[in-house]
């Protein structure tokens, strides 16, 4: 299951795992932390009831997430839960919230606090949660909470993001194509694929016999001169059939 499909969640789902458990009359625990290591897929969620040792970690999915979490609503007068801020949004964020439990979402950090360079999904999920327990209990230095951004503000900055990327990948283009023809001793600087300069790029790229488009097409030059070419001279006949793709 991707975060696509998750995004998808229908309402009316949400209302129905949300009260499946939340009318208990009785609560068996004042709190109930919880401390999720998300991923794409798979969720992996320690949990500590009331002031307890942390639980073994259990594995589930999206659904079965939302569903452990309104059944942990019947159960507790408080329901805590956290993850790390990531690549996903705050999608999840806004499902917990949803279903009445305090969400945090935290900075990422090492949470090997001993040092032993030993990292799983399990052991990040459990000091989540004994992260978790110290902040539910005064400690504000147990981790740093991340400020969740409106739907609009992370829109916008979803948007600022990717542009940024595209135009540093154009960039990256713009110079490899500039490499590329320098290799072969034609120098072109700013836009080298619009306009004149590329309509010129066309007409001087040099051929399997060294001898320039606009050239070859006059003397009538042998087809026949690109099986005989080598591979450098054959890479210089698809110059600019190699640069078109940098150019889209």
């Amino acid at each position: 299951m991707t975060w696509g499909c998750q995004a998808g969640v229908e309402p009316a789902k949400l209302t129905t795992v949300m009260t499946e458990y939340k009318l208990t009359p009785t609560k068996s625990y004042d709190t109930i932390k919880l401390g999720i290591d998300a991923h794409a897929k798979w969720y992996y969620v320690a949990r500590q009831l009331d002031g307890a040792t942390p639980q073994p970690v259990q594995k589930m999915d999206f659904h079965g997430l939302l569903r452990f979490v309104a059944k942990q609503q019947g159960l507790a007068r408080e329901v805590h839960t956290c993850y790390e801020a990531g690549a996903f949004g705050y999608h999840l964020h806004r499902k917990l919230e949803a279903l009445g439990v305090d969400n945090l979402v935290v900075q990422p950090q090492d949470w090997d606090e001993r040092g032993k360079g030993v990292k799983t999904d399990r052991i990040d999920a459990l000091a989540l949660c004994q992260r978790l327990d110290r902040y539910v209990r005064g400690n504000r230095k147990a981790f740093s909470v991340v400020r969740v951004p409106s739907e609009e503000e992370e829109r916008e900055r979803a948007f600022s993001r990717q542009r940024q990327q595209l135009v540093r990948e154009r960039q990256r283009l713009q110079a490899m194509g500039r490499s590329l023809l320098a290799m072969h001793g034609i120098h072109v600087t700013g836009k080298w694929w619009k306009g004149k300069t590329w309509a010129t790029i066309r007409s001087e790229a040099p051929t399997a016999r060294g001898e320039s488009r606009s050239r070859s097409a006059r003397t009538g030059a042998p087809a026949c001169a690109m099986a005989a070419a080598t591979p450098t001279e054959r890479s210089s006949v698809l110059l600019p059939d190699m640069l078109e793709p940098l150019m889209m």
